[in-house]
């Protein structure tokens, strides 16, 4: 495959010369000659072609900010003679201790063990990676080979993040208070925000939070994915971080994702191998109509088999319903169906007669559902449209009209199906301004919307994407208009922005600690927002992190295995800052106790490994024995995940009680590494987590080196 040199002497002999390229190895060569006029005969063979001197990596599959480790060369003669080489490193994003270019010793018969040593700075941005590259040379003959390799810089521990929402004041500066504490240097960011239109700032804020949300269940990537699509009409949100992703790169990701998730029912489940709901399948036919909307492409097989399991779900005789949400379930069925073009006025009429069994939302979604029907409008519709308005309670604030909560017309919802007073106003507000666009009291449900989100959006991504999907669907940002002066005081730096007009949403960003200052001309008549979103490391490293139960008590301690058969030695990780030593090689079985003290929905645990160690996992079918735990875990976690750099547990339901969870990881690297927190929280209630302490591990050279 690579082009030869051809010669022939005068005796007819052929020589064939091919020059390869110097980075690869263990190949063959051949070389064919067919027979016939004006040929040379046939002539065929194979040469296996080796460099003579090799050099493999021994290093993390990921480190940590502020690690240290000993990142080794295996350096071989393949073919020749040993003796006199050189060995060197180079390492963009980490510094290495000594000198980078070493005199070597090749042996014909013995590996040659080259080391250096490591030091990530503790600075390292979010994404960040070591590009590391060894090669050797043997002084003899010049023979030579070398690696690169990319390493992941992961977090040694979670940062701080401040959200801040104010609206400016005429009279008077508008502070920000300044950053206090020990802030690690370079990694403080301040993202400033400002809007004479309060929408366009919670939709920012919104989409913000389903970008950077951590965990990667079906409904999350689902809500990150509509959202992009709704934030394609808003030019001033097209201007945000995406994450570095483009919308058909999050969309894409999603239909990958979706067929994994599908159970035996043919239901769209959060995890894969667990359980499918109604709900969830809902709101992916949703999406796919919107995907195909965008004229992105789908999968019509999958689109036409979940359109198929909620049609099932809309027979009499249909059991696989959240437990108290039947008729939810039902109406978002027959909604879904509706936008895909299958629309059921029959069964929506049926529905709105049970009004007084169905909650708010659940009237609205019937409501919108037969306001699809272009036969006109009917008495059912009328009635409905009635009761949702009834269903909200309004109050007069400086002589206008405003929203002021929802009436209980369902006081008990299933956490399962995820419902919020967010994404009842939602539904709410999509049906009623659909079905009465003239209405001028459409604009008490849009600011009413509005002002129930916050600086984190509508505060989960369930929420979020309820909100943002109404607002893209009744409101649209003014555009043009009256520019508003802002001046902005950041220590002793200030400057002059200007807000509106082109430029209703404007961001910009901070390096600075010190105190903000907004203030507006004397005579500003319009209203001008401002959110500051800061984020920060604090100054220690991650292994100083205390436990910490908001919800969640989380303890964890390590189990030393004895390769002797010796009673193990248990290690508690009860206080901060511990370190433990292990040699290359040791076994350690990770214990991990989680404490509710009331029934929960959608919880997370999440388990840091130090960089040094990697996981063992049980469930491949190639395992090693001492994969396998003595402990046993206390209930099987609806999803797990053994990934390089931590091992998670996802739950549907965990009710109120005491669980143990229990997995082995392998000392495998030398150094000196940080061990996150373990982390367990609500998903869709951030409020409610629990941390265990932070630790450090030094891993050593085995005792047979």
């Amino acid at each position: 495959y690579f082009n030869p040199n051809i010669k022939i002497g005068a005796d007819g002999v052929a020589t064939v010369k091919v020059t390869l390229p110097d980075n690869l190895t263990n190949f063959k060569v051949r070389a064919k000659a067919a027979s016939g006029p004006d040929r040379f005969g046939v002539a065929t063979g194979e040469i296996q072609v080796r460099l003579p001197v090799l050099v493999q990596p021994t290093l993390p599959r990921f480190v940590r900010q502020g690690d240290h480790f000993t990142a080794i060369g295996i350096a071989r003669v393949v073919e020749g003679e040993g003796g006199a080489g050189t060995a060197q490193v180079r390492v963009k994003g980490a510094s290495v201790a000594g000198d980078k270019v070493r005199q070597i010793k090749l042996d014909k018969n013995i590996a040659e063990r080259i080391e250096y040593d490591i030091q990530v700075p503790n600075t390292a941005p979010d994404s960040a990676k070591l590009d590391f590259s060894m090669g050797i040379e043997r002084t003899s003959d010049k023979a030579r080979d070398a690696f690169e390799i990319s390493i992941p810089v992961r977090r040694d521990r979670e940062p701080v993040v401040l959200k801040e929402y104010k609206e400016l004041d005429a009279n008077a500066p508008t502070k920000f208070d300044a950053i206090v504490g020990e802030v690690r240097p370079g990694t403080l960011t301040r993202d400033v925000l400002l809007s004479n239109q309060p929408g366009l700032l919670r939709l920012a804020a919104a989409l913000s939070y389903l970008v950077e949300y951590p965990y990667g269940c079906t409904e999350q990537r689902l809500s990150r994915a509509r959202a992009a699509l709704v934030a394609k009409q808003f030019k001033a949100l097209t201007q945000q971080n995406s994450g570095g992703r483009d919308i058909k790169q999050i969309v894409d990701e999603v239909l990958l994702w979706i067929p994994s998730t599908i159970d035996d029912n043919n239901l769209v489940a959060y995890w894969p191998g667990s359980t499918g709901s109604v709900s969830l399948t809902a709101w992916v036919v949703e999406f796919l109509v919107e995907t195909r909307a965008a004229n992105l492409q789908v999968d019509e097989k999958i689109f036409e088999r979940l359109k198929g399991s909620l049609k099932q779900a809309l027979r009499s005789d249909y059991r696989n319903f959240i437990s108290g949400e039947a008729y939810a379930e039902r109406v978002m069925a027959l909604r879904a169906l509706a936008t895909a073009g299958e629309l059921d006025v029959s069964y929506a009429a049926e529905l709105s007669r049970r009004a007084d069994t169905l909650s708010l939302e659940s009237l609205a979604e019937v409501a919108f559902v037969l306001g699809l029907d272009k036969r006109g409008t009917n008495a059912s519709l009328t009635a409905l449209n009635k009761k949702l308005w009834d269903g909200l309670i309004t109050r007069l604030y400086k002589g206008n009209e405003i929203y002021g909560g929802l009436q209980a017309t369902k006081s008990v919802r299933n956490p399962l199906i995820l419902p919020s007073e967010t994404r009842t106003l939602a539904e709410v507000t999509r049906a009623l301004v659909a079905n009465e666009p003239n209405n001028i009291r459409k604009q008490i449900l849009i600011d009413g919307l509005v002002n129930l989100g916050g600086p984190a959006g509508w505060g989960s991504t369930q929420a979020n994407v309820a909100a943002t999907l109404a607002l893209g669907a009744v409101w649209q940002p003014t555009e043009g208009g009256v520019e508003q002066l802002v001046g902005l005081k950041v220590g002793s730096e200030e400057r002059s922005l200007s807000v509106g007009g082109s430029s209703p949403l404007l961001h910009f960003a901070s390096t600075s600690a010190a105190l903000m200052e907004f203030t507006l001309p004397k005579l500003t008549t319009l209203p001008v927002m401002a959110q500051v979103t800061s984020k920060y490391i604090l100054k220690e490293d991650g292994s100083h992190v205390a436990p910490m139960a908001k919800g969640f008590s989380v303890h964890r301690e390590a189990i030393r295995v004895s390769a002797t058969g010796e009673e193990p030695t248990r290690e508690p990780l009860d206080s901060a800052g511990k370190t433990l030593s292990y040699p290359v090689g040791t076994v350690v079985e990770e214990h991990v106790e989680l404490i509710t003290s009331e029934d929960r929905n959608y919880v997370a645990l999440v388990v840091p490994l130090a960089a040094g160690f990697e996981p063992l996992n049980p469930r491949l079918a190639t395992a090693h024995p001492e994969a396998q735990t003595k402990g046993e875990l206390t209930q099987a976690a609806s999803y797990a995940a053994y990934d390089d750099d931590q091992v998670s547990f996802f739950y549907d339901s965990l009710p109120k009680g005491t669980y143990h969870f229990y997995f082995r990881t392998r000392a495998q690297f030398q150094g000196q590494f940080v061990q996150p927190a373990a982390r367990a929280e609500m998903m869709y209630d951030e409020s409610q987590f629990g941390l265990s302490a932070g630790a450090r591990i030094v891993v050593t050279p085995s005792a047979s080196k």
